[in-house]
């Protein structure tokens, strides 16, 4: 999960470096299934406001952080990278949309073995983290493997800084194919992969 998401140094890999992955369409909000009444113990370290949700599938249609990491994962796989778009912030739509134009529609990177992590919420932003191989030829390492649900969610770190870290792994200046957490954003009722304004 280049494995971070979207992979915005390389177009039409554009959208591969996330590894944590999730949350759906435009159209379609982001705010992850039931919380379990038995927190995992680093939840805390996460600090006040942070609602952290269990791993588990989400159903089509559905609206939330996971979704959209899941239909960004279906998208890469299906090799339809026009739909990419319309899974990134609004305001980040038009130069996505330009970045891709003229790309093959197809890409290079996929996912294997795929399943949602811990998908973490605070305010208007979420972190969603995944498990399963990440593979894209033009990164190294060529595949990137993270098997842990919880992984960088436990490291005792709070949720500002990691979703500060999972923003950085999205850098164009980023080459290396490694596990992160995948960033998203509310914008109105909707959850967005999100993409930071320099990277296209």
């Amino acid at each position: 999960m280049g494995m971070t998401v979207l992979d915005r140094r390389r177009l039409p890999g554009l959208f591969v470096r996330a590894a944590g992955l999730a949350c759906v369409v435009a159209a379609a909000g982001c705010s992850g299934g039931g919380t379990t009444s038995a927190q995992p113990p680093w939840v805390k370290s996460l600090g006040s406001g942070v609602t952290v949700r269990i791993p588990r599938p989400t159903a089509s249609g559905s609206t939330s952080p996971a979704s959209v990491v899941q239909a960004y994962v279906e998208a890469i796989n299906d090799g339809k990278l026009t739909a990419l778009c319309q899974l990134v912030e609004p305001a980040a739509q038009g130069a996505c949309q330009q970045a891709l134009a003229g790309s093959p529609q197809t890409g290079s990177s996929s996912f294997s073995d795929f399943a949602l992590g811990y998908v973490a919420t605070k305010g208007d932003k979420a972190l969603v983290g995944l498990t399963g191989t990440h593979c894209s030829p033009q990164e190294k390492p060529t595949c990137s493997t993270n098997k842990d649900p919880a992984a960088i969610f436990s490291s005792g770190r709070p949720f500002d800084a990691l979703y500060a870290d999972a923003t950085r792994a999205l850098s164009p200046s980023n080459s290396g194919n490694r596990y992160s957490l995948v960033p998203c954003v509310r914008v109105g009722s909707a959850w967005y992969l999100y993409l930071p304004p320099a990277d296209f």
